[in-house]
């Protein structure tokens, strides 16, 4: 079988759910990392719409973590996840809207001012003269991003609000660190779940290594929510379960992060 692309942001917590869910099958996989900002123009002609990530694979395009967990699942049989069960479903759909797009609009405004971690963070398997451009024009793309995604200091205040919500909220009903949210084996939801607030803990697997480099504001926000219990349960989850990764990993050296 023709190993799958993922088309994607490196440095993206909705991407991370899709990563883990195919490193945890041993599926065999490539990555193709966008530019945040150039993107968009590529990702429309290739697809005709805006979500990403895109998992291309035997001739299909799936758009959108949740809908692409749930074909993983499908078409993979090996180490079910349980991604089309009724309760994971409805799990991986209620984490998604909680914290998907406000993790996101109250994270990047705490490290788009830093030209040169964004820079090399978003470019991670471009050549270097990609990347070198990208950081170049990360002034304009960095407007571009905040114009698109409707950024602004008072969107990211509301949205850091929404997440600390939705942590109260998810902690309400989270089990023990080392136990599971849906029955007792690993499921989609765990992995949606810690994906989504990885950037909160800056894991120590990832593609690449981030932990040195974190804006200040970033880690404050880190610091802040560190000793919460659904922190601590999702770095259990990752220091358990993350595993390696089945992607081609040469992209990494050289990428100026590690």
């Amino acid at each position: 079988m023709t190993p799958p692309t993922l088309y994607q942001f490196s440095y993206s917590h909705v991407a991370e759910a899709v990563r883990w869910s195919l490193d945890h099958k041993a599926i065999p996989w490539n990555r193709t990392n966008m530019l945040p900002g150039p993107h968009m123009a590529k990702l429309v002609a290739m697809t005709g719409q805006r979500r990403i990530p895109v998992l291309e694979h035997s001739g299909e395009r799936v758009a959108g973590c949740p809908a692409i967990l749930s074909y993983i699942d499908a078409t993979w049989s090996e180490r079910p996840l349980r991604a089309n069960t009724s309760e994971v479903s409805k799990r991986i759909r209620w984490f998604y809207d909680l914290l998907a797009r406000p993790l996101r609009d109250a994270w990047f405004p705490l490290i788009l001012e830093d030209t040169s971690f964004c820079a090399a963070a978003f470019s991670i398997g471009r050549s270097p003269t990609e990347r070198a451009a990208y950081r170049t024009m990360f002034p304009v793309i960095r407007r571009a991003i905040n114009m698109a995604w409707g950024l602004s200091p008072t969107r990211a205040r509301d949205a850091q609000a929404e997440v600390l919500d939705a942590l109260t909220t998810i902690e309400r009903e989270l089990p023990e660190p080392g136990l599971f949210l849906v029955g007792d084996t690993l499921s989609a939801a765990d992995i949606l779940l810690s994906a989504l607030i990885s950037p909160l803990i800056q894991p120590g697997w990832s593609p690449f290594r981030l932990q040195d480099r974190l804006p200040e504001p970033a880690r404050m926000l880190q610091n802040r929510v560190a000793e919460r219990p659904i922190l601590v349960w999702v770095r259990s989850l990752y220091a358990s379960h993350r595993g390696h990764s089945m992607a081609e990993n040469s992209e990494i050296e050289g990428s100026g992060v590690l």
